[in-house]
């Protein structure tokens, strides 16, 4: 089976897996490329029975919970009762120790096609098939443009959009565009941050890139938050309320289409880093022991260099194995499904033992103080207090955040104070400062880096003068953060307002050797273009180029394919060459300007040859007509 060479990495992990057919008797293996005589011995699996091994564990290769995997491989088995399949629990194992067992099923038996569907339905990249006994393949469960997507795809569509799980397969016309955001996005993992903006007329595709950067940034293991200025809820007058909606919007990598996650998931994962605690200056591990079981600390990684509690022993001392003497941490070189030859987020994790040249204590102030109070607060323990900590951190309104210190205080270990977060008008430099914390907070934890991306920056336009210089002052902050002051085209002075006292003194960049990467999306507007190219270098402007008639055909052509896997009912053969041709024709005419506008205009041309094909004969030729005035 011909394969992309870019998933070479991913495909040679997944061809030297051991897949164990787990049963009373000694289990046997199957291995891609063998033959796999063995199956024979079961009852109902003949010579030229179809069979297939299928997990639902990690889905896309992208790490589960247990709680989470064994869900999904209940569903499974619900699944295959319900098909009436039978099947036998297999266990799939990577030989060098770096990837967690994978509990699935041997079914049979079952056809390539229906085990592929399977496999989509849980998000499988590949799934093990043969025919009796052998030899054993792989079989691609990917989604293409010519995958059977589901008919949602179609109807929004319809509305002239593309949904996520297909927006990077029906791009056109943008590889210049896309270069550079690779480009920004390499360098991003190396430190250098950016500033971007993207300017084209409205319905010209400016979201749908920003969507497409989104799947590419997060298939690289970077973090991505997005929002939607607006003239209330995210206006970019009140950089608390942008920050909010960034929060809220923050999306990972291991788990791309789960919404409002926030900023729990980063937190579990920087306490579990030495290099996280070391670097933001947090206190040794808490004990926090329950009477007849061990205390938590025996467990839990410490910084090195840090000495131990007198009488405690010490974290890692009794902490047990979990590979085979001699092998590597089962996380430690998995590589990234999405970015084959590039970092996974367990691979960045640092080792303890690697850690030897840890970073130099550098307290955030709002981010030490909230992951120190997080660690303080267990699951399941002041469950009020911990969900008043963590809107406080993601920029949602707690009261006082007096109130919440004087609680915090309360409680046993080292405390910290909790500094305000309002929603106050001159606080960009502020919620920079703190944004620019959680790209090297989630650096520090195995990530890659943040990711922003504003769209509507042309809402500045309807702001009054007076939110105007406020707005303003937002993206000159993101600029700081993003490129760092001393880049930017503007004097440090710009960004001296917001905060009393400590406040005052917080730059806009947490580290200096740490950038973000920062993406406006706006429709040109004089006022708004005037002050973007105030904040940002003269490089960081990319006009989008208009869509010519070789991309409208290139449009159309996907479009058609997806209908047609979408929908049952026949197509003229025809309209494969006719179609693109009548798009072509009317984007000359000045009549389909937009990808927009083809969209909805493909998907309607369609509905009437699988609705009324009695009518496409007259719909074409008045088409025609007006092509040849």
């Amino acid at each position: 089976m011909p394969l992309p060479p870019t998933d070479a990495t991913t495909w040679k992990a997944y061809s030297e897996a051991i897949y164990e057919l787990v049963r009373d008797e000694a289990p046997f293996e199957l291995r891609v490329g063998e033959e796999a005589g063995a199956l024979l011995t079961l009852e109902g699996l003949e010579a030229q029975t179809p069979w297939a091994v299928i997990t639902a564990f990690n889905p896309a290769s992208r790490l589960q919970s247990p709680a989470e995997n064994a869900r999904a491989h209940a569903a499974l088995s619900d699944l295959l009762h319900q098909k009436g399949f039978a099947h036998l629990p297999t266990r799939a194992r990577d030989p060098h120790g770096e990837w967690p067992i994978e509990d699935g099923f041997l079914i049979f038996p079952i056809e390539a096609n229906e085990a592929r569907k399977i496999a989509r339905r849980f998000a499988q990249n590949a799934v093990l098939i043969g025919r009796g006994q052998g030899p054993t393949e792989l079989l691609d469960c990917r989604l293409t443009p010519d995958s059977h997507l589901p008919p949602r795809v179609v109807e929004a569509m319809r509305l002239g959009v593309v949904p996520d799980e297909s927006v990077d397969a029906y791009t056109v016309g943008r590889d210049t565009e896309l270069a550079l955001i690779d480009a920004d996005l390499d360098a991003l993992a190396h430190g250098a941050g950016n500033l971007r903006v993207l300017l084209a007329d409205y319905g010209s595709g400016k979201t749908h890139l920003l969507e497409v950067i989104a799947r590419r940034a997060l298939a690289q293991n970077f973090l991505v938050a997005r929002v939607v200025l607006d003239a209330e809820g995210a206006a970019p007058s009140h950089p608390g309320r942008v920050y909010r909606g960034l929060i809220d919007q923050l999306t990972y990598p291991e788990r791309p289409d789960a919404p409002r996650q926030g900023l729990t998931p980063l937190f579990e994962r920087a306490l579990q880093s030495p290099i996280a605690r070391a670097r933001f200056d947090l206190p040794d591990v808490p004990e926090r022991h329950v009477p007849g079981r061990p205390s938590v600390v025996e467990n839990r990684p410490s910084v090195p260099g840090r000495p131990s509690v007198p009488g405690r022993p010490s974290v890692m001392e009794n902490r047990p194995s979990v590979n085979a003497p001699g092998r590597p941490s089962v996380m430690e070189n998995r590589p990234s499904v999405n970015a084959p030859g590039r970092p996974s987020v367990v691979e960045n994790q640092p080792s303890v033992k690697e850690s030897n040249d840890l970073p130099a204590p550098s307290a955030h102030l709002y981010l030490t103080t909230a992951l120190t109070h997080f660690e303080r607060l267990p699951v399941g323990a002041h469950p009020e207090l911990r969900d008043r900590l963590m809107r406080w951190i993601e920029g949602q309104p707690i009261g006082r955040n007096r109130d919440l210190d004087q609680d915090l205080r309360k409680l046993r270990g080292k405390h910290r104070t909790v500094y305000s977060l309002k929603d106050y008008r001159p606080w960009a430099r502020i919620y920079a400062y703190l944004l620019s914390g959680i790209d090297t907070l989630a650096r520090d934890a195995g990530y890659r880096g943040l990711v922003l991306l504003f769209d509507e920056a042309e809402r500045f336009a309807l702001l009054s003068s007076e939110n105007r210089a406020h707005a303003e002052n937002l993206f000159k902050a993101m600029a700081a953060a993003s490129v760092g002051a001393d880049a930017a085209p503007f004097e440090r002075d710009d960004l001296s307002g917001g905060g009393l006292g400590v406040l005052q003194t917080l730059p806009a960049r947490y580290h200096s050797r740490h950038g973000l990467l920062a993406i406006f999306a706006m429709t040109p507007d004089d006022q708004g273009v005037d002050v973007l190219r105030q904040a940002a270098p003269d490089d960081a402007f990319i006009d989008l180029k208009l869509l010519g008639g070789d991309d409208f055909e290139k449009l159309a052509s996907r479009v058609l394919r997806l209908y047609r896997a979408a929908h049952e009912e026949p197509l003229p053969p025809a309209l494969d060459t006719l179609l693109p041709r009548i798009v072509s024709g009317l984007h000359r005419h000045g009549l389909l300007n937009t990808p927009r506008q083809s969209m909805k205009f493909i998907v309607e041309i369609l509905d009437i040859a699988r609705r009324r094909p009695a009518e496409l004969r007259d719909a074409v030729g008045e088409l025609q007509g007006l092509l040849n005035t």
